[in-house]
C-alpha cells in the first residue's frame, strides 16, 4: 500500500552548501518540502530559486526563536518568562520577511528543534499566525509520536521522548485555532559525529505515523556551515545516502509517496 510522507530538508538559507544540498535533492525526487531560515546568511542571494519551484514542492518557514541558545529559550518559555510581545513580533517580522522574499505565504511553519510548541511559546506562535492570516493557510510542525514509533526506532530516543513531552496539547491546540499539523514525526538523532547514516535513516523510516513527516539536514560541504554547526560534517553523509540508490530503494520498499504537506492535516 503507498503511503504519502513529506521528506523535508531543513535550514535553507544558513549556507550556500545547505541550499544547493536542498535544491539537488529535490530535482532528484527525495525532498518533497524545504523550511527556510530567512536571517540565514545565504538566504538574500538564494531565495529566487524556491520561488522558481513547483507547487508541488513545500515551502514553509523555520522559525529562529532562540537566537542560538534553544536551552535558555526552552526555559524561559516552560517558566513562563518569554516577553509575549516581543516574540509575537519576531514571528510576525520573519512570516512578513519571508512573504516578501518568496512571493507568497509559507506552506508550513515550524523552529529548529521543534522549539515554537513548547508552552509558554505556542500561544505567541498562534497569536503572530492568526495576525498574519495563515490560519487555514499554513499547517505547523508537531513533533508528538506514538511511543511504540519511538521504541521501534530507537534512534534518538532520548530527544524525540522530549519533544513529544513539550508538545503535550499542541496539535489540539493548533486545530481549534484552524491550523493543520502533521500526524507523526521523524528526524531526531543523537548529536554524535560518528553516527552511522544508513542506519539510522532506515530505522527512523520505520513506523511512521498516518500524515508523517520525515526531517533531514543534508548539506554539501560549507565554510560557512562549518563554522556554525560541529554537525556539518555529518550533513554531508546525510546528503550522501539521501542521494543514494540505498535511499532510493528504502522508497520503493516502504511505498512511500512524496508530498508537500501531510495529508490529513488540514484542521
Amino acid at each position: 500500500m503507498t503511503r504519502s510522507i513529506v521528506v523535508m530538508a531543513e535550514d535553507y538559507g544558513v549556507a550556500h552548501g545547505v541550499c544547493d544540498a536542498a535544491l539537488d535533492l529535490v530535482a532528484m525526487g527525495r525532498v518533497s518540502a524545504i523550511a527556510v531560515r530567512p536571517g540565514g546568511p545565504a538566504f538574500a542571494t538564494r531565495v529566487a530559486e524556491l520561488s522558481a519551484l513547483p507547487r508541488s514542492i513545500g515551502v514553509g518557514l523555520a522559525l529562529d526563536l532562540s537566537d542560538g541558545r534553544p536551552a535558555a529559550f526552552l526555559a524561559k518559555a516552560i517558566a513562563g518568562r518569554l516577553d509575549r510581545d516581543a516574540l509575537v513580533a519576531r514571528i510576525r517580522g520573519q512570516v512578513e520577511t519571508f512573504a516578501q522574499a518568496v512571493g507568497r505565504q509559507p506552506d508550513f511553519v515550524g523552529a529548529p528543534g521543534e522549539i515554537h510548541v513548547a508552552p509558554g511559546a505556542r500561544g505567541a506562535l498562534l497569536h503572530a499566525l492568526d495576525a498574519q492570516g495563515l490560519a487555514g493557510v499554513a499547517w505547523l510542525r508537531d513533533p508528538s509520536e506514538r511511543l511504540s514509533a519511538r521504541l521501534r526506532r530507537g534512534t534518538g530516543f532520548a530527544r524525540a521522548s522530549s519533544a513529544h513531552a513539550l508538545a503535550g496539547g499542541f496539535a489540539a491546540g493548533a486545530r481549534r485555532r484552524g491550523y493543520g499539523v502533521n500526524r507523526g514525526y521523524a528526524g531526531f538523532l543523537p548529536a554524535t559525529r560518528d553516527l552511522a547514516i544508513p542506519a539510522a535513516y532506515e530505522r527512523l523510516a520505520q513506523a511512521p505515523g498516518p500524515a508523517p513527516l520525515l526531517v533531514v539536514r543534508p548539506a554539501y560541504p560549507d565554510a560557512t556551515l562549518e563554522a556554525q554547526d560541529r554537525l556539518a560534517e555529518r550533513r554531508g553523509r546525510e546528503l550522501f545516502y539521501l542521494s543514494s540508490t540505498r535511499f532510493s530503494d528504502l522508497m520503493e520498499v516502504l511505498s512511500w509517496r512524496l508530498v508537500p504537506a501531510p495529508e490529513g492535516a488540514s484542521p
